[in-house]
């Protein structure tokens, strides 16, 4: 039975090869479709089994989860280091955004 491919969503951007990922890495997103399961069906669906077997090992509950995830994708130290700090600062101003928005409300 021919295996049905799907396009992986990073942002509003469908990847359908492992260049497109490397590409349109989204930090959050990867984490989204890694928890869920979807990032590993991608995986097989598209024979990149070196890297499903690689991610079947991370656990989805570590905090460095992201890291291990970076790792899949990238051997350039510096280009990790960018988008672990890109994904921390976005997940900073999503709490002040909150707290703001919070404040408001009251």
């Amino acid at each position: 039975m021919k295996k049905m491919k799907f396009a992986l969503l990073l942002g509003d951007k469908p990847c359908r090869s492992l260049e497109d990922v490397i590409e349109n890495f989204n930090a959050e997103d990867i984490i989204k479709n890694f928890d869920n399961g979807v990032l590993l069906r991608w995986f097989k669906t598209y024979d990149l089994d070196e890297l499903y077997n690689k991610a079947i090992s991370i656990d989805k509950d570590s905090v460095t989860k992201l890291n291990d995830l970076l790792d899949l994708f990238f051997d350039d130290t510096a280009k990790k280091e960018e988008l672990l700090n890109k994904y921390k600062k976005e997940e900073r101003e999503k709490i002040i955004h909150q707290e703001e928005a919070r404040k408001n409300y009251k």
